[in-house]
């Protein structure tokens, strides 16, 4: 039988839908810190409902519209919405037990081309947003754990996401958890001349 294709392998992850969340314990869904009670809830684009998508997108927008702003690719609202709203969205979502959101992981099981051409699949992290109050408790630990389980069991090469260089205290916390510039960031293909066009790294890390 012939090896999977880098976009079967992605293809086949994303028909399986809200049933991946079954791979993951109680223990990494609920759990409590602090006192306060939260839960992580899955949901494929189709299956988020519009009010739980606003506050996602309230989320995003308070954390990272003045970075987008200074950064040279701009906010553009409508953009964003979106980007966010793609055919391959899947959102893990954290609430508190009184219902509150606190924060979010968005992501796709997706491909990418490394640089001789051979495209792999990945996890790809388009954005985790956490409310200021909840920084620092482990829970985007929490997530990001939750996303390798899930690169581990379907066979993806890498996580992999994008981050703007200003963004430090997010590269710091990827740094930790093992993700390094990726070969096709511009800070490592490019001459460093060259690469001072770019405001952004691409980082990620090798699923073991």
């Amino acid at each position: 039988m012939a090896e999977k294709s880098a976009k079967e392998i992605s293809a086949e992850t994303n028909k399986l839908g809200v049933k991946i969340i079954s791979d993951i314990s109680k223990e990494n869904l609920e759990f409590s810190i602090n006192d306060v009670n939260y839960h992580i809830d899955f949901y494929t684009i189709d299956g988020l409902p519009s009010p739980i998508f606003d506050k996602l997108f309230h989320i995003l927008k308070s954390n990272m519209k003045k970075q987008y702003q200074a950064a040279n690719v701009g906010w553009n609202q409508k953009k964003k919405i979106k980007e966010m709203k793609e055919k391959d969205a899947r959102y893990l979502v954290v609430s508190t037990d009184t219902k509150e959101i606190v924060g979010f992981l968005y992501f796709q099981f997706s491909t990418e081309m490394d640089m001789k051409d051979v495209e792999y699949p990945v996890f790809y992290i388009m954005e985790i947003q956490l409310v200021q109050k909840v920084r620092n408790l482990g829970i985007g630990r929490r997530l990001m754990n939750i996303g390798e389980q899930w690169s581990k069991k379907y066979k993806m090469e890498r996580l992999m996401l994008t981050v703007f260089l200003k963004n430090k205290d997010a590269i710091k916390f990827y740094e930790k958890l093992g993700f390094k510039p990726d070969e096709i960031s511009p800070s490592q293909c490019l001459s460093s001349e060259e690469a001072k066009e770019y405001d952004y790294e691409i980082m990620s890390k090798f699923v073991e």
